[in-house]
């Protein structure tokens, strides 16, 4: 049988010519008031040396005891004494102790460390002592910690191992602190440099654990790398693979939206095949319309095999959503009458347009303003009565009071169709040229997209505790004159009061200007659709230098000029 190559060993130092000014390992000499070590026998080494004799008995005290050496120095020559244990005896077979005893022998001091090495080997890394008792990074007692024990898995190990140089063995634990996600925290490799030293003596047998499971994780690596360079970069069946952020760019939806429409289609109406799934099928149709891809582009990202695949896919996504999605949130039928007015219609509606009465329902449409020279008799005996903006007659540049205050009770309802219509081209496939082969598809593609508007997205009022003051003022200046216009047109007509304008300067500035807080905007403005425009509105008006001329009349202190670009 072969003899076990493990071993212990105990140092004997003899002094008899031994300096105690010096080191008796490295001969260097103690600095004055520097602390001395002492070994067995009374022998004196530095610190150094103590530590590196301390470090590699710590790291051999699990070395098995199947032999022991006894060592003795005498200056330059060891002399060892070395009995072998059996594989019988390690195993406890045989009744007596077979052991052979080697005799005395003169060994040169260098070999020394080769028997010491026999099953071991030095590296260049900090190695963590081994203890199921205590953290090897605090050093605290885990009966003393606040923080759990933590084994330290495989993973961390290998990272360790490879990217900081540290030997963590295995079934090491250490404070549940210490560990973020899935590796040691940086403060935690920090304070391993600081209490170990950068060597260490690693048997062989660890050292070939260690290089297992580096083999291990590699092999998990390598295989999640070929996993991944065999999918397509965009793959919505994988919810790893995305982020939610992802998921918002890509289809205009978030993950959790993205699932509840992958939900509500039936398996019968849109099943698994071979080329594609629910999923990937429904999230191609929602990257087509929200980023105008074209299908050569969705077969390279989706992993698709070519454009006339991506078309078939489309087609089938399509028809799904247009037979289970389209029913249930577009067209009058999916919504009744009574819950339009009570849900969906808002106070200021009612107020302006239908004299504030709660059976009357309101509905907002856009279309193209042609004359047809028809009138609205059909309409009106059915019971509707419909509301729009005036057109300006023939050599007129502006309405008249009454025609522009009419006008505004109906703007201030149908501005919801602008916001619509801009909800509508963040789609992009709406905001660009379309091919032919998609004109057949393009009433389906819209009513798609406006289906998951309304199922996805809020109201554009939430807040209407305001509705009732900002409608009862607006009928109230109704069949207001404009002062304004009447004092202007009167200075205007008379010949000896002609107003000359001067821009408004540091020379001519108005100290007595109002003041006004955004309340009193909000007033003036009778909201706040005004207000949020502002910012962008006035950047169109200024120069190439930044700057915007508002003048002063030389008369009347009290009247200010400015050239407003119009609305486009």
């Amino acid at each position: 049988m072969a003899t076990s190559a493990s071993f212990s060993c105990r140092l004997f130092w003899e002094t008899n010519s031994h300096n105690s000014d010096a080191c008796y390992t490295c001969s260097k000499k103690f600095r004055s008031g520097e602390r001395k070590r002492h070994l067995e026998l009374d022998v004196t080494v530095c610190a150094a040396c103590h530590r590196s004799h301390a470090h590699f008995l710590s790291s051999t005290s699990d070395l098995e005891d199947g032999s022991v050496m006894h060592v003795d120095i005498h200056n330059d020559h060891v002399v060892s004494d070395v009995a072998t244990q059996t594989d019988f005896d390690f195993f406890g077979q045989g009744t007596s102790s077979l052991a052979t005893t080697t005799p005395p022998s003169i060994i040169e001091q260098e070999s020394v460390a080769t028997a010491f090495d026999i099953d071991t080997i030095r590296l260049p890394f900090f190695r963590i002592s081994k203890s199921s008792a205590r953290c090897f990074v605090c050093p605290k007692y885990f009966v003393d910690s606040s923080y759990a024990s933590t084994k330290i898995c495989d993973s961390i190990r290998a990272t360790a191992f490879i990217n900081h140089h540290i030997f963590i063995p295995e079934n090491s634990h250490c404070c549940s602190n210490h560990i973020d996600a899935t590796d040691l925290k940086s403060s935690a490799y920090d304070s391993i440099r600081k209490c170990y030293d950068k060597t260490c003596l690693i048997k062989i047998n660890d050292l070939m654990e260690m290089l297992e499971k580096l083999k291990v994780e590699l092999k998990k690596h390598i295989s999640i790398q070929e996993e991944t360079f065999a999918r397509p970069p965009i793959d919505f069946d994988n919810p790893s693979r995305l982020t939610i952020y992802d998921y918002q760019i890509l289809t205009g939806l978030s993950l959790e939206q993205f699932d509840d429409l992958c939900g509500s289609i039936p398996n019968s109406s849109l099943y698994n095949t071979n080329n594609r799934s629910t999923r990937m099928a429904i999230g191609a149709l929602l990257m087509k319309l929200r980023l105008a891809l074209t299908h050569e582009t969705l077969a390279v990202l989706l992993g698709f095999s070519d454009r006339i695949t991506v078309h078939n896919i489309l087609q089938s996504a399509r028809a799904a959503l247009m037979k289970h999605l389209i029913p249930k949130y577009l067209g009058f039928e999916h919504i009744s009458r009574r819950t339009l007015i009570e849900q969906r219609t808002r106070p200021l509606a009612k107020i302006l347009l239908a004299d504030n009465n709660d059976d009357k329902a309101i509905l907002v449409l856009d279309s193209t303003y042609v004359y047809r020279q028809i009138p609205q008799l059909a309409s009106f005996s059915l019971g509707y009565k419909t509301y729009m903006p005036k057109f300006l007659n023939k050599k007129q540049n502006q309405f008249s009071t009454s025609e522009a205050n009419e006008n505004r009770l109906t703007t201030k309802v149908r501005w919801i169709v602008e916001s619509t219509n801009g909800r509508i081209k963040q789609w992009r496939i709406f905001d660009k040229v379309m091919y032919n082969t998609l004109i057949p598809s393009i009433g389906d593609f819209f009513s798609i997209v406006c289906a998951i508007i309304n199922r996805f997205t809020s109201t554009f009022i939430s807040d209407t505790s305001k509705d009732q003051v900002i409608a009862e003022k607006m009928l109230q200046l109704l069949q207001q004159s404009n002062e304004l216009k009447q004092y202007i047109d009167s200075l205007k007509d008379d010949s000896d009061r002609n107003i000359k304008w001067y821009n408004l300067d540091a020379a001519r500035a108005l100290n007595d200007f109002p003041i006004f807080s955004y309340q009193n905007l909000m007033d003036l403005t009778l909201g706040i659709y005004q207000l949020k425009q502002s910012k962008s509105y006035v950047i169109e008006h200024l120069n190439p230098n930044g700057e915007y001329y508002v003048k002063i009349s030389n008369q009347e202190r009290d009247l200010l000029r400015a050239r407003i670009q119009s609305r486009h």
